[in-house]
């Protein structure tokens, strides 16, 4: 049977595309005591993966107001919408926390997404050296990926709702 993600844990899974992609230090925040980005660094982020896909230039985006918000103000509410997940996912506190149990309960599965992290960090230059790694094709790795994030999401909401009941 297959599991059925909210849409928190959806968005929580875009966050870890979007580091994944574009921050110079990959999920690595998530995983490790490494720091987290400012709100600017976020609002590259953001307009690096617009730009990806042609949405729009890079440096448009439109938020109620238009030309008359000030800068800072837009990289606000740009990040927030970044921060607000993360937030609602218990933080980045509790994101590493999760990722811990699931380094302890999954380690083959975590293994995986350790080497994305190496390779996001350019410590692993391509998809087949991960895929040897890990005993998979490289046709299947990036789906082995995409079902551990899955799992770790999932944790974050144990680890959270865990949270929710010491308080």
């Amino acid at each position: 049977m297959k599991k059925v993600m909210s849409g928190g844990e959806k968005k929580l899974l875009e966050i870890f595309e979007l580091f994944s992609k574009y921050y110079s230090l990959g999920i690595l925040p998530f995983i490790a005591e490494a720091e987290m980005p400012d709100d600017a660094a976020i609002c590259e982020m953001l307009a690096a993966r617009r730009a990806a896909k042609g949405i729009y230039p890079a440096e448009y985006i439109y938020v109620q107001g238009g030309q008359n918000i000030p800068a800072a103000e837009l990289m606000t509410e740009q990040a927030d919408s970044v921060n607000a997940v993360i937030r609602k996912a218990g933080g980045a506190e509790n994101i590493r926390k999760a990722f811990k149990r699931y380094e302890r309960e999954h380690p083959d599965k975590y293994n995986i997404v350790k080497d994305f992290l190496l390779k996001d960090l350019k410590e692993l230059d391509n998809l087949e050296e991960i895929a040897e790694r890990n005993g998979y094709s490289s046709r299947w790795i990036g789906k082995k990926k995409i079902e551990a994030w899955k799992d770790v999401v999932r944790c974050i909401e144990l680890e959270k709702h865990s949270i929710l009941k010491e308080r």
